[in-house]
C-alpha cells in the first residue's frame, strides 16, 4: 500500500483540527504515494501500522496503488493540478534549511545562537517563531535588498498557513531600518 494524501488531508495541514495527533501529522506530510507504509514505519516507528486505519477510514489518506487513479480524473482535475504542485514545494523543514544556511553566511555570536536554536527545533509553532526571529536578526545585520530577498525566498518555501504570519510580520524592509544600514 502506498498512501496518499486526499484533499481533505490537504487542508487539515493547512488549518491544523484538533482531531489529528502529531504522528498522524507526520504521516499525512510524508503520505506522497510514492512512500509504502513500510517506509513510512521505518521513518516514523511502527506506531504508524496503528494510526493509519483511522486516517484511511477518516478519509485522510487514499491508496495511492488503488484508489487514487480512478479518483482524481473525476473530481475537478484542473484544481486538483494547481493545489498539488505548490503544497508539495513547501515545507516547514525547508525553510528550516533554507534559514539555517542564511544564517550560516552571517557573522557573529547571534547568528551561531540563532541557528544554534533553529536546528535544535523541533516543533511547528516554535520552528515558526524561530524562522521569523531568523528572519528578523538577518533585516538587523544585513542590507535591504539582501532581507528582502531572504524574505522573499521564505515567502516561496513557507507552507500557506505559515505565509499569513510571514505577511503579518511584514515581508519588505520598513523604512526605518533601511535608513539605518
Amino acid at each position: 500500500m502506498r498512501p496518499s494524501k486526499t484533499e481533505k488531508a490537504r487542508s487539515a495541514l493547512r488549518d491544523r483540527p484538533s482531531d489529528l495527533n502529531a504522528l498522524e501529522r507526520r504521516i499525512l506530510i510524508l503520505s506522497d504515494g510514492v512512500r509504502d507504509a513500510g517506509a513510512l514505519a521505518v521513518l516514523l516507528g511502527a506506531s504508524v501500522h496503528t494510526a493509519m486505519p483511522r486516517l484511511l477510514r477518516d478519509g485522510y489518506l487514499v491508496d495511492g496503488d488503488a484508489a487514487i487513479a480512478p479518483v482524481m480524473p473525476a473530481a475537478q482535475p484542473h484544481a486538483v493540478a494547481t493545489t498539488a504542485v505548490p503544497a508539495s514545494r513547501r515545507s516547514l523543514a525547508a525553510a528550516k534549511v533554507y534559514m539555517f544556511d542564511m544564517l550560516q553566511l552571517q557573522r557573529g555570536e547571534d547568528a551561531t545562537a540563532i541557528a544554534t536554536a533553529l536546528r535544535a527545533c523541533r516543533d511547528h509553532e516554535e520552528l515558526a517563531l524561530h524562522l521569523f526571529h531568523a528572519l528578523r536578526h538577518i533585516r538587523m545585520v544585513a542590507s535591504p535588498s539582501y532581507s528582502r530577498r531572504v524574505a522573499e525566498r521564505l515567502s516561496e518555501i513557507l507552507p500557506e498557513q505559515y505565509k499569513i504570519e510571514l505577511d503579518a510580520f511584514g515581508t519588505p524592509a520598513p523604512a526605518s531600518e533601511s535608513a539605518r544600514v
